[in-house]
């Protein structure tokens, strides 16, 4: 993990691409290394989505997935503080209740039978999702930089928030208990 790309993370970006390939995920949200490389980083065919690109001309801001006759809506949030928005091609809402307030209008909108977060960004931050109770299910980023001590859950409200293992050292499967048909009160 070095500040800057480097040649051994490009190599490590083809792999981790290779291997997506023969396992797709439904979703992916781009992190700051992604972006630090630019279209490098997001080439390659990987469905990444974040939902709080207030240009939205780069990414893709809800990806729809269907299990069972049910539809599932993937929505991404990363925080503005993680990347240098000196970028032309996207600019990063915060959260805020602008911001919440144009995601539950988008969530009512669509009728969907279960929306799903994934979420990068602080305490503060994730604290207004959980209080906001627009998703499903939030899967929260990491951000410890402590490598040997893994810790996959986050406390912030009634219940725990699932949180991928450090710096992706390892695959996080879950399993969304659809509720009713529909949304009712997004």
């Amino acid at each position: 993990n070095y500040p800057e790309p480097t040649e051994q993370g490009l190599d490590k970006i083809e792999l981790i691409r290779t291997l997506l390939g023969r396992d797709p995920p439904q979703a992916v949200l781009p992190g700051p290394a992604e972006l630090t490389l630019g279209s490098t980083g997001l080439s390659g065919g990987l469905p990444f989505v974040v939902s709080n690109d207030a240009l939205g001309q780069v990414f893709t801001p809800v990806r729809r997935v269907e299990r069972a006759g049910r539809h599932v809506a993937i929505y991404g949030y990363l925080t503005p503080t993680a990347v240098y928005q000196g970028h032309e091609d996207f600019r990063l809402r915060a959260v805020d209740t602008a911001l919440l307030a144009d995601l539950r209008t988008r969530l009512a909108a669509a009728g969907d039978d279960a929306a799903l977060l994934l979420f990068r960004g602080d305490d503060a931050e994730l604290r207004a999702f959980v209080q906001a109770g627009l998703f499903d299910l939030i899967v929260a980023g990491n951000p410890s930089a402590d490598e040997l001590h893994q810790v996959t859950e986050r406390q912030l409200g009634p219940a725990p928030i699932p949180q991928v293992p450090t710096k992706g050292q390892g695959v996080l499967r879950l399993v969304l208990p659809l509720p009713a048909r529909g949304r009712p009160g997004v």
